[in-house]
């Protein structure tokens, strides 16, 4: 009897072991902690949009190893699959790929040389003061767009505030390179 007992929980061990590796380990955005708060910042700074309720989080080195490049990567945006992929359950590279999540849904998919610096100024805590834009017209906002790499974070996140209130021909003229 003992030994049945045994043979049925080694059979069990494995089979939690095997679904383990099978199934993956992924929640719905909505169910992870910090997740709507980081929304809320983004969404209070540069305008409301709905939470991205369909996308889910997967935490786990197994997953890298299904995108281009992600050996190398903390965290990334599978956009393809709708999820978030982290290797551990740290916030801040939660909160990195939620900015570029908010910057596709609010504006659009724009290139990694283009984003990462406005997900990078997002996500600092460094708290801005909120002054009057200087970014008023299409002509002011295009050239502030030229000189965005060499402008500091909060004059960084200005400059992104404007550009998401434009309208949709300024945002649209602007070049993505």
């Amino acid at each position: 009897m003992f030994a049945r007992i045994a043979k049925l929980a080694a059979v069990s061990i494995f089979s939690a072991a095997v679904f383990g590796a099978l199934w993956p380990d992924c929640k719905p955005l909505a169910k992870i902690a910090g997740s709507r708060t980081f929304w809320k910042h983004f969404t209070d700074q540069l305008g409301d949009i709905p939470f991205p309720a369909d996308f889910s989080v997967c935490t786990g080195q197994k997953y890298f190893f299904e995108i281009k490049g992600g050996a190398k990567m903390t965290s990334a945006l599978d956009r393809n699959r709708a999820r978030i992929l982290l290797r551990n359950h740290q916030l801040r590279p939660l909160m990195h790929e939620l900015a570029h999540l908010y910057l596709d849904l609010r504006w659009r998919i724009l290139p990694y040389s283009v984003s990462e610096p406005l997900v990078v100024a997002l996500t600092e805590p460094e708290k801005c003061q909120l002054a009057a834009t200087r970014y008023i017209s299409p002509e002011s906002i295009r050239n502030g767009w030229k000189d965005r790499k060499s402008l500091p974070r909060c004059d960084l996140l200005d400059l992104l505030r404007a550009v998401l209130s434009a309208e949709g021909t300024t945002r649209d003229a602007l070049p993505l390179r």
